[in-house]
């Protein structure tokens, strides 16, 4: 009996601005995977709000369902591509009956691979290493690529992305990959596959092979290179080329202090990840209201970031639907 073929979904997560978009760019130059260029996030909303059990089989419900999804991130994003989703798709369609088939439809929808079931589809949604039970249960064939990335680094990307503070990235680094060490203690490697930025960068051949291996599909060469790129921030902004370059940043970038402060924070995560510690001597955890203040200074950042980039309504309008079924809320 012959072992059946992984088709999805294969869910690639880790810290924003820690190469998510970089290996879901990757993969999909390979015609056999084809995962979305917008991110979804509603998975744990829906799930959470309405029950596992919902019964999607029913259409009133499929419309309630719908009326919710048109008010989304990943449908906003879409929608400035031309992909439409068009409610009678859904409340037509007798063989939406429960989450599973529904999302599969919405990603695939979204990957555009909507009438090739052998081809693998899923999703980039950085949140959903919140979330790795719920989306087993969901989806008990799922695959994740857990991508992890130099604090330091990342905290340093996300406040030249969105103006960000770097202390508060560098608590949520520490606090999200202590809580995914919990929630997948008992998956297997079969389940997950991590990869670290880093080695992207230094051995991108070796690690697009590996992860071809875990996903069942062939290696091709042309998976070294963006084709065209979807990344508009940073310094790998509208690369399309691996920028072997773009790490270590912060020893240039950020002072002694705001590395030391980093480093201070995240200090025992970051060395059982094996990532050097060059002036911290020991943890020392930010308090909570500075936690609340830099989390105040961050919404505003990103308000001002959708606001400037969208104008002002639709700024707005994203800000709203995105925060109340982002990943990272639910």
């Amino acid at each position: 009996m012959t072992e059946e073929k992984f088709s999805g979904p294969v869910f690639i997560f880790g810290m924003p601005r820690s190469g998510t978009k970089l290996l879901r760019d990757l993969l999909n130059r390979n015609e056999k995977i084809s995962i979305p260029v917008a991110e979804s996030h509603f998975i744990p909303y829906f799930v959470s709000k309405y029950g596992l059990d919902f019964n999607l089989s029913l259409e009133k419900n499929r419309k309630k369902i719908y009326r919710e999804f048109i008010n989304t991130s990943y449908r906003f994003f879409l929608k400035q591509l031309s992909i439409e989703f068009e409610e009678e798709e859904v409340l037509g369609s007798r063989e939406i009956s429960d989450w599973a088939v529904l999302f599969e439809y919405w990603l695939r929808k979204g990957g555009q691979c909507l009438e090739t079931k052998e081809v693998i589809f899923g999703d980039k949604t950085p949140g959903y290493i919140r979330h790795i039970s719920l989306l087993k249960e969901v989806f008990p064939q799922c695959k994740f690529v857990h991508i992890i990335r130099d604090p330091r680094d990342y905290a340093l990307s996300a406040r030249k992305a969105w103006k960000k503070n770097t202390y508060r990235a560098a608590e949520r680094w520490r606090e999200t990959l202590e809580r995914f060490d919990k929630d997948s203690q008992n998956m297997s490697e079969e389940d997950i596959s991590v990869v670290y930025y880093e080695e992207v960068l230094e051995r991108p051949e070796e690690v697009i092979r590996r992860l071809c291996s875990f996903l069942g599909v062939e290696y091709v060469p042309n998976m070294l290179s963006l084709g065209r790129s979807w990344e508009f921030y940073g310094d790998a902004r509208s690369q399309t080329e691996i920028v072997r370059t773009n790490k270590e940043k912060y020893l240039k970038e950020l002072k002694e202090k705001e590395i030391k402060r980093i480093e201070e924070i995240v200090y025992s995560e970051a060395l059982k990840h094996s990532y050097p510690i060059h002036f911290a001597v020991r943890p020392v955890p930010l308090r909570r209201d500075e936690m609340r203040a830099y989390k105040f200074f961050d919404f505003a950042a990103i308000l001002r970031h959708n606001v400037t980039k969208f104008g002002l309504f639709k700024g707005l309008y994203l800000s709203y639907i995105h925060h109340k079924k982002s990943s990272w809320q639910n």
